[in-house]
């Protein structure tokens, strides 16, 4: 058993402040500063560790340790000499305790005042729950953590993850709530999301039983930044009629190695151009759908459909129907039901855009959220999505937003990666689409924006022998190449399209056989004349 997994309910990972002002540096005459980086750790049934920063003016140190409830002064446990930067206490019986050290001066009243760790719970490790980290693997889009317990309930009050900046986080540090246990264990995905590249963090599974919570061994891990980089060269295209805040761009460079022909259009929609999805009763080109709105500038195609849209949509201001079977939950290749979130992107009434994750669990409620549910095909399940599962739901009324997936760009993070699970499924297809979405390389179409809130919309070509495609993480970096923060993949295929005021620029060759117009789709996104 690994002895550093239980620490008990008021700081047994180590936290400490000093119980004074810290006071002036010793120059010789002045006081010492209190000792500063306490951690105190149980290393056996009957013992704990203390260890702290040295400090190059101390003479040496005292140490302490008293009853957590006493607040009389006790005498040093042991006297240290300068090197010393931890001490073991032996002979603890079970219970809780407060340890300390000060610095000594050559003068005892120059002696600093003692820092004093929190209370900490000297426990029997034959009783206490187990928790335990299995394994651990990490990579720019991902944290994936195996843990389990033992000595705990079938279904324990609380359990997850834990991580921090700091040595031995705990709850008060950044939480993710675990997932259905199976056998009390569980696998946990954390996106990139809501992870920094190159940041040092450092994590531990926690169960909370009998009141109080108990931790795993630590894992110390740094988010690895995105490696992939895509740079294609732009040409510029000139409309008539376009307004000014409207750009078109076309590329036929290649993209890695491979025959590749795109397009975006880019925009402003905080001034006379406006930003709007739109969802008609049925189905229709966008040559239709353009026409029937009127003032379109430019118009692509929207999300994945069947009788409805696939997700959410809130088309100007009104959200549009409710679909349970899809828009909540998923039933999996795996015969399981799976309850998932959907990337979204959109503006409010101001033109600004957003993205998120969203759920509409019920007819009445629609969540969002700054991370996916990492619902992974051939994983541990989640409940069902409420104001704080997969997080803590966003505050947010848009007015035109259009819900598909994956995200494959959040906050300049790239999400997508081809990296399976043990099952055989893709850990990134958090949102549970059809698994071909990751090894192909069809047309593609996507929605982002900039960080400074313009509009991009994207299209290429696929499955023709002037343009290959692009595989779903291709996207990604793709967007993030041409200023894009976020970005949303939405249908592609055959539905891949964009028109320029009322012409189409892709090829009509969709890898089906010979077209001879545009495929009719459900939904569509576009700029617009602001009315």
């Amino acid at each position: 058993m690994n002895i550093l997994h239980f620490f008990a309910q008021f700081g047994f990972f180590a936290a400490i402040i000093s119980c004074t002002d810290p006071g002036t540096e010793n120059n010789g005459s002045g006081k010492l500063s209190s000792p500063t980086g306490l951690i105190i750790e149980q290393t056996t049934d009957t013992s704990a560790k203390l260890s702290w920063t040295a400090d190059k003016d101390a003479r040496g140190y005292y140490v302490f340790c008293k009853a957590s409830e006493s607040t009389y002064y006790v005498d040093p446990a042991a006297t240290l000499p300068a090197s010393s930067s931890d001490y073991t206490f032996e002979g603890l019986e079970q219970g809780y305790y407060s340890f300390g050290v000060q610095a000594r001066a050559d003068n005892a009243a120059d002696n600093s005042e003692i820092a004093w760790t929190s209370p900490m719970r000297i426990i029997n490790y034959s009783k206490a729950p187990d928790a335990n980290i299995d394994d651990l693997s990490y990579n720019h889009a991902f944290l994936r953590v195996k843990y389990s317990f033992k000595r705990v309930s079938d279904t324990p009050e609380e359990y997850g993850i834990c991580i921090g900046g700091s040595k031995l986080p705990t709850i008060d540090d950044v939480v993710f709530h675990g997932p259905v246990l199976k056998n009390l264990a569980a696998e946990h995905i954390i996106s990139s999301a809501v992870l920094e590249y190159g940041k040092e963090y450092h994590v531990r599974a926690f169960v909370k039983a009998e009141g109080e919570y108990w931790y795993s061994q630590e894992y110390i891990f740094t988010m690895k930044d995105d490696t992939q980089k895509i740079d294609l060269e732009w040409k510029k295209l000139s409309f008539d009629a376009l307004p000014s805040s409207i750009e078109v761009y076309e590329t036929t460079s290649a993209l890695n190695g491979r025959k590749f022909h795109a397009w975006y259009a880019v925009a402003d929609c905080t001034g006379d151009v406006e930003f709007r999805v739109l969802n008609p009763s049925s189905k229709a080109t966008l040559e239709k759908q353009a026409e029937a709105e009127g003032n379109c500038y430019v118009m692509i195609n929207g999300g994945i459909f069947g009788t409805k849209h696939i997700g959410v949509i809130y088309s100007k201001g009104e959200k549009q129907a409710w679909r349970n079977e899809v828009d909540g939950n998923y039933w999996g290749y795996d015969e399981k039901l799976y309850n998932i979130t959907r990337a979204i992107i959109g503006t409010d009434a101001s033109g600004k855009p957003s993205a998120f994750w969203t759920s509409a669990p019920d007819e009445s409620h629609v969540f969002f959220y700054d991370r996916p549910m990492t619902t992974v095909m051939g994983g541990s399940l989640w409940p069902a999505a409420d104001e704080n599962n997969p997080g803590p739901a966003q505050a947010w009324n848009p007015v035109n937003a259009i819900s598909t997936g994956p995200m494959v760009l959040y906050n300049g993070k790239n999400l997508a990666i081809p990296v399976k699970n043990d099952a055989g499924y893709y850990i990134s297809n958090y949102e549970c689409w059809a698994e071909d979405i990751f090894p192909t390389k069809p047309d593609r179409t996507a929605v982002g924006f900039t960080e400074d809130g313009k509009i991009v919309l994207f299209i290429c070509d696929g499955r023709i022998a002037d343009s290959d495609g692009a595989y779903i993480h291709e996207l990604g970096a793709i967007m993030k190449s041409i200023g894009c923060i976020s970005a949303m993949n939405l249908d592609g295929g055959g539905s891949t399209a964009m028109i320029v005021n009322g012409v189409r620029l892709n090829s009509l060759l969709t890898g089906h056989g010979t077209a001879t117009e545009n495929r009719p789709v459900l939904s569509t996104l576009g700029f617009f004349k602001k009315k």
